[in-house]
Protein backbone atom coordinates (compact mmCIF):
# COMPACT_ATOMS: atom_id res chain seq x y z
CA UNK A 1 0.00 0.00 0.00
CA UNK A 2 1.21 3.23 -0.62
CA UNK A 3 2.22 6.17 1.30
CA UNK A 4 -0.37 8.82 0.45
CA UNK A 5 -0.67 10.70 4.03
CA UNK A 6 -0.70 14.54 3.06
CA UNK A 7 0.13 15.02 7.32
CA UNK A 8 2.02 12.51 9.34
CA UNK A 9 -0.23 10.38 11.44
CA UNK A 10 2.01 9.76 14.33
CA UNK A 11 1.66 6.80 16.79
CA UNK A 12 3.49 5.99 20.19
CA UNK A 13 3.97 2.85 21.49
CA UNK A 14 4.91 2.31 25.69
CA UNK A 15 6.28 -1.02 26.66
CA UNK A 16 6.21 -2.36 29.88
CA UNK A 17 7.19 -6.10 29.07
CA UNK A 18 8.11 -7.95 25.72
CA UNK A 19 8.80 -5.62 23.03
CA UNK A 20 7.94 -7.70 20.53
CA UNK A 21 4.28 -6.50 19.72
CA UNK A 22 5.14 -3.04 19.25
CA UNK A 23 7.89 -3.54 17.21
CA UNK A 24 5.93 -5.51 14.66
CA UNK A 25 2.85 -3.42 15.05
CA UNK A 26 4.44 0.21 14.32
CA UNK A 27 6.96 -1.04 11.89
CA UNK A 28 3.24 -2.29 9.86
CA UNK A 29 2.38 1.13 10.70
CA UNK A 30 5.63 3.01 9.22
CA UNK A 31 5.03 1.08 5.81
CA UNK A 32 1.52 2.47 5.93
CA UNK A 33 3.07 6.52 6.08
CA UNK A 34 2.70 6.68 10.06
CA UNK A 35 5.08 8.66 12.07
CA UNK A 36 6.87 7.28 15.38
CA UNK A 37 5.70 10.57 17.33
CA UNK A 38 8.74 10.08 19.40
CA UNK A 39 10.99 9.80 16.31
CA UNK A 40 11.11 14.11 16.56
CA UNK A 41 13.51 13.79 19.62
CA UNK A 42 16.71 14.94 19.82
CA UNK A 43 18.76 11.65 20.21
CA UNK A 44 21.93 11.13 22.72
CA UNK A 45 24.71 7.58 22.57
CA UNK A 46 24.91 6.19 26.08
CA UNK A 47 26.24 2.90 27.27
CA UNK A 48 23.08 1.22 25.74
CA UNK A 49 23.22 3.13 22.31
CA UNK A 50 21.06 5.31 21.16
CA UNK A 51 18.22 6.96 23.14
CA UNK A 52 15.70 9.71 22.72
CA UNK A 53 15.69 12.51 25.08
CA UNK A 54 12.30 14.32 26.62
CA UNK A 55 13.34 17.46 28.07
CA UNK A 56 9.91 16.87 30.80
CA UNK A 57 10.88 13.41 31.82
CA UNK A 58 14.37 12.72 31.85
CA UNK A 59 14.06 9.62 33.54
CA UNK A 60 11.93 7.73 30.80
CA UNK A 61 13.48 5.60 28.84
CA UNK A 62 13.11 6.12 24.49
CA UNK A 63 15.24 3.55 23.16
CA UNK A 64 15.31 1.09 20.21
CA UNK A 65 13.57 -1.84 20.79
CA UNK A 66 12.54 -4.54 18.58
CA UNK A 67 13.44 -2.38 16.25
CA UNK A 68 10.81 0.46 17.29
CA UNK A 69 12.07 3.53 18.96
CA UNK A 70 9.46 2.72 21.87
CA UNK A 71 9.37 4.06 25.87
CA UNK A 72 10.25 1.89 28.42
CA UNK A 73 8.63 3.08 31.74
CA UNK A 74 9.57 -0.06 33.69
CA UNK A 75 12.35 -0.18 36.05
CA UNK A 76 12.74 -3.45 37.66
CA UNK A 77 12.92 -7.31 36.06
CA UNK A 78 9.79 -9.65 36.49
CA UNK A 79 11.95 -12.35 38.31
CA UNK A 80 11.98 -13.09 41.85
CA UNK A 81 13.49 -9.86 44.30
CA UNK A 82 12.37 -7.77 41.18
CA UNK A 83 15.81 -6.55 40.67
CA UNK A 84 16.18 -3.01 39.28
CA UNK A 85 16.70 -2.81 35.89
CA UNK A 86 20.25 -0.84 34.75
CA UNK A 87 19.32 1.53 32.33
CA UNK A 88 21.95 4.16 32.34
CA UNK A 89 19.23 6.64 33.11
CA UNK A 90 17.93 4.77 36.15
CA UNK A 91 21.65 3.76 37.58
CA UNK A 92 22.60 7.80 37.20
CA UNK A 93 19.24 8.64 39.21
CA UNK A 94 19.81 6.35 41.45
CA UNK A 95 23.32 7.20 42.12
CA UNK A 96 22.74 10.73 42.33
CA UNK A 97 19.79 10.64 44.94
CA UNK A 98 18.27 7.57 46.35
CA UNK A 99 16.74 4.17 46.25
CA UNK A 100 13.69 5.69 48.13
CA UNK A 101 13.63 8.88 45.68
CA UNK A 102 13.73 6.95 42.79
CA UNK A 103 11.02 5.11 43.41
CA UNK A 104 8.68 8.12 44.00
CA UNK A 105 9.92 9.40 41.07
CA UNK A 106 9.41 6.17 39.09
CA UNK A 107 5.58 6.74 40.97
CA UNK A 108 5.17 9.96 39.58
CA UNK A 109 6.12 9.23 36.15
CA UNK A 110 3.76 6.31 35.62
CA UNK A 111 1.24 8.66 36.67
CA UNK A 112 2.60 10.67 34.18
CA UNK A 113 2.81 7.84 31.41
CA UNK A 114 -1.31 7.20 32.70
CA UNK A 115 -2.13 10.52 31.77
CA UNK A 116 -0.37 10.94 28.61
CA UNK A 117 -1.93 7.96 27.04
CA UNK A 118 -5.55 9.61 26.94
CA UNK A 119 -3.62 13.35 25.91
CA UNK A 120 -0.44 12.71 23.56
CA UNK A 121 0.95 15.55 23.03
CA UNK A 122 4.27 16.18 22.19
CA UNK A 123 5.45 20.46 22.79
CA UNK A 124 8.64 21.54 20.68
CA UNK A 125 10.64 24.62 22.46
CA UNK A 126 13.60 25.60 20.75
CA UNK A 127 15.52 23.12 18.21
CA UNK A 128 16.77 20.22 21.11
CA UNK A 129 14.09 20.65 23.92
CA UNK A 130 10.76 18.68 23.69
CA UNK A 131 8.32 17.98 26.28
CA UNK A 132 5.14 15.59 26.56
CA UNK A 133 1.90 17.64 27.59
CA UNK A 134 -1.65 16.52 28.00
CA UNK A 135 -2.94 19.92 27.14
CA UNK A 136 -4.01 21.94 24.51
CA UNK A 137 -0.34 23.63 24.21
CA UNK A 138 1.12 20.78 21.86
CA UNK A 139 2.55 21.36 18.54
CA UNK A 140 1.97 17.71 17.57
CA UNK A 141 0.11 14.61 19.03
CA UNK A 142 -0.02 11.05 18.78
CA UNK A 143 -3.21 9.77 16.48
CA UNK A 144 -2.74 6.23 18.44
CA UNK A 145 -1.30 4.87 21.17
CA UNK A 146 -0.67 1.64 22.65
CA UNK A 147 0.34 0.73 26.12
CA UNK A 148 1.45 -3.05 26.48
CA UNK A 149 2.18 -5.40 29.77
CA UNK A 150 0.81 -6.92 32.49
CA UNK A 151 -2.64 -5.34 32.91
CA UNK A 152 -5.50 -5.94 35.68
CA UNK A 153 -8.27 -2.94 37.52
CA UNK A 154 -7.17 -0.57 34.75
CA UNK A 155 -3.15 -0.63 35.51
CA UNK A 156 -0.39 -1.50 33.53
CA UNK A 157 2.83 -2.72 34.59
CA UNK A 158 6.18 -4.10 34.37
CA UNK A 159 8.53 -5.36 37.45
CA UNK A 160 6.61 -3.54 39.95
CA UNK A 161 4.50 0.17 39.69
CA UNK A 162 2.11 0.77 37.50
CA UNK A 163 0.50 3.12 35.14
CA UNK A 164 -3.17 3.55 36.37
CA UNK A 165 -5.39 4.09 33.58
CA UNK A 166 -8.61 4.13 34.96
CA UNK A 167 -7.56 6.94 38.00
CA UNK A 168 -5.78 8.74 35.10
CA UNK A 169 -9.13 8.80 33.45
CA UNK A 170 -11.10 9.70 36.30
CA UNK A 171 -9.15 12.91 36.77
CA UNK A 172 -9.47 13.91 33.15
CA UNK A 173 -11.12 16.61 31.89
CA UNK A 174 -12.47 17.36 28.61
CA UNK A 175 -10.14 16.23 25.42
CA UNK A 176 -7.73 19.07 24.41
CA UNK A 177 -7.33 17.72 20.27
CA UNK A 178 -9.04 16.01 18.11
CA UNK A 179 -6.18 13.72 16.93
CA UNK A 180 -6.35 10.87 18.96
CA UNK A 181 -8.76 8.17 18.00
CA UNK A 182 -7.82 4.86 19.31
CA UNK A 183 -5.74 3.02 22.43
CA UNK A 184 -4.45 -0.37 22.22
CA UNK A 185 -4.10 -1.96 25.61
CA UNK A 186 -2.13 -5.21 25.13
CA UNK A 187 -2.47 -6.38 28.72
CA UNK A 188 -4.22 -9.20 30.55
CA UNK A 189 -7.96 -8.51 31.46
CA UNK A 190 -8.25 -3.96 31.15
CA UNK A 191 -11.10 -5.15 28.04
CA UNK A 192 -13.25 -7.17 30.45
CA UNK A 193 -16.44 -6.31 30.63
CA UNK A 194 -16.15 -5.86 34.41
CA UNK A 195 -13.52 -2.99 33.66
CA UNK A 196 -16.24 -1.11 30.89
CA UNK A 197 -17.00 1.32 33.93
CA UNK A 198 -13.21 2.90 34.01
CA UNK A 199 -13.63 3.58 29.98
CA UNK A 200 -16.70 5.65 30.32
CA UNK A 201 -14.67 9.49 30.52
CA UNK A 202 -12.83 8.44 27.52
CA UNK A 203 -15.55 7.51 25.64
CA UNK A 204 -17.66 10.40 26.95
CA UNK A 205 -15.32 13.18 27.01
CA UNK A 206 -16.28 16.59 24.94
CA UNK A 207 -15.47 17.80 22.32
CA UNK A 208 -13.84 14.71 20.77
CA UNK A 209 -14.17 11.25 22.66
CA UNK A 210 -12.23 8.42 21.83
CA UNK A 211 -13.48 6.31 18.84
CA UNK A 212 -12.20 2.70 20.41
CA UNK A 213 -10.14 0.93 22.49
CA UNK A 214 -8.87 -2.25 21.77
CA UNK A 215 -7.78 -4.62 24.58
CA UNK A 216 -8.11 -8.25 26.37
CA UNK A 217 -11.28 -9.22 28.10
CA UNK A 218 -8.87 -12.71 29.68
CA UNK A 219 -4.99 -12.66 29.18
CA UNK A 220 -2.66 -11.51 26.61
CA UNK A 221 0.00 -13.97 25.71
CA UNK A 222 2.47 -11.18 24.78
CA UNK A 223 5.73 -12.39 23.70
CA UNK A 224 6.30 -14.16 20.16
CA UNK A 225 2.23 -14.98 20.42
CA UNK A 226 1.89 -11.29 20.97
CA UNK A 227 4.48 -10.27 18.00
CA UNK A 228 2.34 -12.56 15.94
CA UNK A 229 -0.94 -10.71 16.64
CA UNK A 230 -0.07 -7.34 16.18
CA UNK A 231 1.76 -8.40 12.96
CA UNK A 232 -1.52 -9.94 11.47
CA UNK A 233 -3.45 -6.29 13.11
CA UNK A 234 -1.38 -4.15 10.74
CA UNK A 235 -1.21 -6.31 7.75
CA UNK A 236 -5.35 -6.68 7.91
CA UNK A 237 -5.37 -3.03 8.21
CA UNK A 238 -3.44 -2.59 4.96
CA UNK A 239 -5.61 -5.15 3.20
CA UNK A 240 -7.26 -3.94 0.17
CA UNK A 241 -5.23 -0.83 0.26
CA UNK A 242 -7.09 -0.19 4.20
CA UNK A 243 -10.73 -0.48 2.66
CA UNK A 244 -10.85 -3.92 3.11
CA UNK A 245 -11.47 -4.37 6.79
CA UNK A 246 -12.64 -2.19 9.33
CA UNK A 247 -9.99 -1.65 12.06
CA UNK A 248 -12.22 -3.57 14.25
CA UNK A 249 -12.25 -6.51 11.77
CA UNK A 250 -8.77 -6.40 11.38
CA UNK A 251 -8.22 -6.71 15.16
CA UNK A 252 -10.68 -9.58 15.89
CA UNK A 253 -9.05 -11.24 12.68
CA UNK A 254 -6.00 -11.05 13.99
CA UNK A 255 -7.03 -13.56 17.26
CA UNK A 256 -7.37 -17.02 15.33
CA UNK A 257 -7.78 -20.76 17.12
CA UNK A 258 -7.19 -19.98 21.02
CA UNK A 259 -6.43 -16.45 20.90
CA UNK A 260 -10.03 -15.91 19.44
CA UNK A 261 -11.32 -15.85 22.92
CA UNK A 262 -9.30 -13.28 24.26
CA UNK A 263 -9.96 -10.10 22.23
CA UNK A 264 -12.17 -7.15 23.44
CA UNK A 265 -13.11 -3.94 22.32
CA UNK A 266 -15.10 -0.98 23.27
CA UNK A 267 -16.48 1.41 20.46
CA UNK A 268 -18.52 3.61 19.80
CA UNK A 269 -21.77 2.79 17.91
CA UNK A 270 -20.61 5.38 14.96
CA UNK A 271 -16.75 4.25 14.66
CA UNK A 272 -18.00 0.75 14.39
CA UNK A 273 -16.86 0.96 10.62
CA UNK A 274 -13.72 3.45 10.35
CA UNK A 275 -11.62 2.09 8.62
CA UNK A 276 -7.43 2.16 8.11
CA UNK A 277 -8.61 4.04 4.81
CA UNK A 278 -10.65 6.50 5.60
CA UNK A 279 -8.09 7.30 8.80
CA UNK A 280 -5.26 7.71 6.37
CA UNK A 281 -7.77 10.29 4.07
CA UNK A 282 -8.84 11.99 7.14
CA UNK A 283 -12.11 11.07 6.41
CA UNK A 284 -12.84 9.77 10.17
CA UNK A 285 -15.99 11.42 12.02
CA UNK A 286 -15.88 12.11 15.49
CA UNK A 287 -18.07 10.56 17.47
CA UNK A 288 -21.10 12.55 19.66
CA UNK A 289 -20.21 12.10 22.97
CA UNK A 290 -23.06 10.64 24.48
CA UNK A 291 -23.09 8.24 21.38
CA UNK A 292 -24.11 4.85 21.47
CA UNK A 293 -21.40 2.41 22.76
CA UNK A 294 -20.84 -1.43 21.89
CA UNK A 295 -19.01 -3.94 23.75
CA UNK A 296 -17.21 -6.75 20.73
CA UNK A 297 -15.86 -9.72 21.99
CA UNK A 298 -15.63 -13.68 21.00
CA UNK A 299 -19.18 -13.88 22.29
CA UNK A 300 -20.62 -10.86 20.97
CA UNK A 301 -18.25 -10.30 17.78
CA UNK A 302 -21.67 -8.36 16.42
CA UNK A 303 -21.37 -6.18 19.48
CA UNK A 304 -23.67 -5.46 22.58
CA UNK A 305 -25.03 -2.52 24.74
CA UNK A 306 -22.67 -2.39 27.42
CA UNK A 307 -24.22 -2.72 30.94
CA UNK A 308 -23.07 -0.78 33.90
CA UNK A 309 -23.54 -1.46 37.31
CA UNK A 310 -26.49 -0.14 39.33
CA UNK A 311 -25.08 1.86 42.16
CA UNK A 312 -27.96 2.34 44.63
CA UNK A 313 -26.07 -0.70 46.76
CA UNK A 314 -23.01 -0.49 46.62
CA UNK A 315 -19.35 -2.41 48.24
CA UNK A 316 -16.62 -0.45 49.16
CA UNK A 317 -13.64 -1.93 51.07
CA UNK A 318 -12.40 0.57 53.74
CA UNK A 319 -8.78 0.81 55.61
CA UNK A 320 -8.02 3.56 58.87
CA UNK A 321 -12.39 4.35 58.29
CA UNK A 322 -11.68 5.48 54.60
CA UNK A 323 -13.14 3.90 51.53
CA UNK A 324 -10.96 2.65 48.89
CA UNK A 325 -11.70 3.78 45.38
CA UNK A 326 -9.80 3.86 42.26
CA UNK A 327 -8.71 7.46 42.97
CA UNK A 328 -6.58 6.17 46.11
CA UNK A 329 -6.24 2.24 45.87
CA UNK A 330 -2.46 2.44 44.47
CA UNK A 331 -1.34 4.54 47.62
CA UNK A 332 0.35 2.93 49.50
CA UNK A 333 -1.64 3.80 52.54
CA UNK A 334 -4.35 1.58 50.77
CA UNK A 335 -2.46 -1.33 50.49
CA UNK A 336 -3.21 -4.67 52.48
CA UNK A 337 -0.60 -6.17 53.82
CA UNK A 338 -0.16 -9.30 56.63
CA UNK A 339 -1.99 -8.62 59.18
CA UNK A 340 -3.69 -5.45 58.63
CA UNK A 341 -7.64 -4.86 59.73
CA UNK A 342 -9.81 -3.02 57.36
CA UNK A 343 -13.64 -3.39 57.30
CA UNK A 344 -16.13 -4.14 54.33
CA UNK A 345 -19.06 -1.47 53.90
CA UNK A 346 -22.08 -2.24 52.43
CA UNK A 347 -23.81 0.87 51.20
CA UNK A 348 -26.81 3.13 49.40
CA UNK A 349 -27.87 6.36 49.52
CA UNK A 350 -31.55 6.27 47.83
CA UNK A 351 -32.56 3.07 48.85
CA UNK A 352 -32.28 0.87 52.46
CA UNK A 353 -31.59 -2.52 53.51
CA UNK A 354 -34.53 -3.56 55.60
CA UNK A 355 -34.54 -6.17 58.58
CA UNK A 356 -34.69 -9.79 56.86
CA UNK A 357 -32.26 -8.71 54.12
CA UNK A 358 -30.05 -11.16 52.78
CA UNK A 359 -27.13 -10.07 50.62
CA UNK A 360 -24.32 -12.82 49.50
CA UNK A 361 -21.12 -10.78 48.69
CA UNK A 362 -18.78 -12.54 46.17
CA UNK A 363 -15.26 -12.72 46.36
CA UNK A 364 -12.89 -12.62 43.15
CA UNK A 365 -9.43 -12.94 42.85
CA UNK A 366 -8.65 -10.89 39.95
CA UNK A 367 -11.21 -11.85 37.24
CA UNK A 368 -14.57 -13.98 37.85
CA UNK A 369 -13.23 -16.82 35.38
CA UNK A 370 -9.89 -17.39 37.86
CA UNK A 371 -9.84 -20.32 40.33
CA UNK A 372 -7.97 -19.81 43.13
CA UNK A 373 -10.37 -17.38 45.49
CA UNK A 374 -10.18 -18.66 49.57
CA UNK A 375 -10.97 -16.49 51.84
CA UNK A 376 -10.32 -18.46 54.75
CA UNK A 377 -6.41 -18.25 53.04
CA UNK A 378 -7.29 -14.18 52.75
CA UNK A 379 -8.86 -12.58 55.69
CA UNK A 380 -11.24 -13.27 59.18
CA UNK A 381 -14.22 -11.39 59.48
CA UNK A 382 -15.10 -10.01 62.73
CA UNK A 383 -18.59 -9.60 64.52
CA UNK A 384 -20.86 -6.89 63.09
CA UNK A 385 -23.98 -5.31 65.52
CA UNK A 386 -26.28 -5.18 63.05
CA UNK A 387 -26.36 -8.61 61.67
CA UNK A 388 -25.03 -11.93 61.12
CA UNK A 389 -22.44 -12.97 58.78
CA UNK A 390 -21.64 -16.35 57.35
CA UNK A 391 -18.90 -17.37 54.68
CA UNK A 392 -19.72 -19.69 51.95
CA UNK A 393 -18.10 -21.85 49.65
CA UNK A 394 -18.69 -22.09 45.65
CA UNK A 395 -20.92 -19.03 45.47
CA UNK A 396 -18.70 -18.25 42.14
CA UNK A 397 -19.60 -20.53 39.26
CA UNK A 398 -18.14 -19.64 36.79
CA UNK A 399 -14.57 -20.58 37.84
CA UNK A 400 -14.36 -24.16 36.91
CA UNK A 401 -14.34 -26.79 39.23
CA UNK A 402 -12.75 -24.72 42.00
CA UNK A 403 -15.24 -24.77 45.61
CA UNK A 404 -13.57 -22.92 48.15
CA UNK A 405 -15.09 -20.18 50.57
CA UNK A 406 -15.35 -17.30 48.33
CA UNK A 407 -17.90 -15.20 49.86
CA UNK A 408 -19.99 -14.54 52.70
CA UNK A 409 -24.10 -14.26 53.46
CA UNK A 410 -25.00 -10.56 55.14
CA UNK A 411 -27.92 -11.15 56.95
CA UNK A 412 -29.54 -7.53 58.08
CA UNK A 413 -31.36 -8.01 61.30
CA UNK A 414 -31.93 -4.21 61.23
CA UNK A 415 -33.47 -1.69 58.23
CA UNK A 416 -30.29 0.94 57.98
CA UNK A 417 -28.55 2.49 54.79
CA UNK A 418 -24.83 0.91 55.72
CA UNK A 419 -23.38 -2.25 57.06
CA UNK A 420 -19.78 -2.22 57.97
CA UNK A 421 -18.23 -5.37 58.51
CA UNK A 422 -14.48 -5.43 60.08
CA UNK A 423 -12.32 -8.05 59.04
CA UNK A 424 -8.67 -9.13 59.18
CA UNK A 425 -5.61 -10.00 56.71
CA UNK A 426 -4.17 -13.20 57.39
CA UNK A 427 -1.02 -13.42 59.09
CA UNK A 428 -0.06 -15.74 56.37
CA UNK A 429 -2.05 -14.29 53.08
CA UNK A 430 1.31 -13.99 50.86
CA UNK A 431 1.53 -17.88 51.40
CA UNK A 432 -1.35 -18.29 49.04
CA UNK A 433 -1.29 -14.57 47.38
CA UNK A 434 1.51 -12.84 45.38
CA UNK A 435 2.07 -10.20 47.59
CA UNK A 436 2.41 -7.75 44.72
CA UNK A 437 0.03 -8.18 42.03
CA UNK A 438 -3.18 -9.71 44.04
CA UNK A 439 -6.51 -7.73 43.22
CA UNK A 440 -9.48 -8.54 45.23
CA UNK A 441 -12.96 -7.07 44.31
CA UNK A 442 -16.61 -8.63 45.32
CA UNK A 443 -20.00 -8.40 43.77
CA UNK A 444 -23.24 -8.40 45.41
CA UNK A 445 -25.81 -11.03 45.17
CA UNK A 446 -29.39 -9.92 46.46
CA UNK A 447 -32.32 -10.66 44.33
CA UNK A 448 -34.55 -8.79 46.90
CA UNK A 449 -33.19 -5.48 46.99
CA UNK A 450 -34.79 -3.32 45.41
CA UNK A 451 -33.04 -2.91 42.43
CA UNK A 452 -31.33 -5.86 42.54
CA UNK A 453 -27.57 -5.34 42.10
CA UNK A 454 -26.64 -5.23 38.35
CA UNK A 455 -23.62 -7.60 36.68
CA UNK A 456 -20.71 -6.42 36.02
CA UNK A 457 -19.49 -5.80 39.41
CA UNK A 458 -18.55 -3.37 41.33
CA UNK A 459 -14.77 -4.48 40.14
CA UNK A 460 -13.19 -0.27 40.61
CA UNK A 461 -13.31 -0.69 44.20
CA UNK A 462 -11.26 -3.80 44.97
CA UNK A 463 -8.31 -3.14 46.73
CA UNK A 464 -4.57 -4.62 45.96
CA UNK A 465 -2.71 -7.03 48.52
CA UNK A 466 0.61 -5.35 48.49
CA UNK A 467 4.36 -6.69 50.22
Amino acid sequence: MAKTVNRHLNYAWIEYGNPRDGGAFTRGLEKLGWRNLFSQLPVKTDAWGIRAQLKSHPLLPIRWRANSLLALPNERHDMPGKPFIGDPLFEAYRKANDDKKFDQAIIDQNADVATWVFSPGLRKEGEEEFHWTAGSDATDYADLVAISGHGAAGNVWGGRRTASLFLALSRAGDSASPRLKYVIVPACTNLSEMNLEGWLPAFRRKPYPLHGAFGYENSYPGDQPGQMIFQQFVTNLAAGGGAENTILEAYKKAHSGPLSYRWAALMHKSAVKDTMRDWLDEKLKTPEPDGELLYFNKSNESGKTPVFPDRTFVPYFRKNGERITVANREASAFLFKNGNKGELELSTDTGEFKDGDVVHVVFHYYRDNKPGMDLHKLLTFGAWSGGAVAVLRDLNKNDGAWAEADGIEVAFSATTKQAIIPFTIQSDAFEKYHKETSYFWVKLSAPNLDPAPTDPPFYSQGFWLAG
